[in-house]
């Protein structure tokens, strides 16, 4: 091994190593964020046209980071986990799933249309909320699908 080699391995577990006590105080900071978006994505359960999905996202990500058992916990949640898996194993969303978000999408945008009218703002958000769908409707469907348990291919 040449001494550039040496030096650039031992550079790299020196300044790879983290102190303890940053690791438990950015374990407690992404603990706290997880805990934070998965409560306002359960608020959102049952709270009519709010989005619920992106903040479980957020919070497995932050679990990630923070909390692995609390992560594996969400993951394995009868009610959200199968979605969650697709989207973090795979990137991928069952048809059902893109309909139901795009619908409510859809339906939250007219909503808010009936009560703004055509502002500016809301000609805005809408653009946004356009290509949020078109990224939603491009995302593939999951080659294994934990929400049916089946080991059949997806109907395209």
């Amino acid at each position: 091994m040449s001494m550039r080699g040496l030096r650039a391995s031992s550079m790299a577990v020196t300044t790879a190593v983290p102190s303890r006590a940053v690791t438990r105080r950015a374990a407690r900071i992404w603990r706290g964020f997880g805990t934070a978006s998965v409560a306002v994505g359960l608020f959102n359960a049952f709270v009519p046209l709010l989005p619920t999905t992106i903040f479980l996202i957020i919070g497995v990500w932050a679990y990630g980071k923070g909390s692995p058992e609390l992560r594996a916990k969400l993951l394995a949640d009868p009610g959200f986990g199968p979605a969650l898996t697709n989207w973090v194993e795979q990137r991928a969303m069952t048809r059902l799933a893109k309909w139901k978000c795009i619908g409510t999408i859809i339906t939250g945008y007219v909503i808010t249309l009936g009560f703004a009218g055509f502002t500016t703002a809301s000609v805005l958000v809408g653009a946004g909320l356009a290509g949020l769908c078109l990224f939603l409707s491009s995302r593939p469907a999951p080659t294994r699908c934990p929400v049916s348990r089946s080991a059949a291919p997806p109907l395209h």
